[in-house]
């Protein structure tokens, strides 16, 4: 381990000591967000495939507008 990591691992314990509980469920959230895995991993691949090929229809100008969408689809529509 290089010295500069072991210094800086020596400044945030410092640190991590006289933290308040605000500050330390900040790092603690950011330790977890850091160690969990992405979301997208955790979808099945026939989301992940739905949602890619929604990606590339948006990219394509395959899209529609709100009011498009009102008309083709009422039942969707809230009044």
């Amino acid at each position: 381990m290089s010295s500069n990591i072991q210094v800086l691992r020596e400044e945030v314990k410092k640190q991590i000591d006289v933290a308040d509980e605000r500050m330390l469920s900040m790092v603690h959230a950011l330790l977890e967000d850091n160690t969990s895995s992405d979301w997208w991993d955790t979808l099945p691949d026939d989301v992940k495939n739905d949602l890619e090929e929604s990606i590339s229809q948006a990219n394509n100008g395959q899209t529609l507008t709100e009011e498009e969408v009102n008309k083709r689809f009422p039942q969707w529509h809230l009044k």
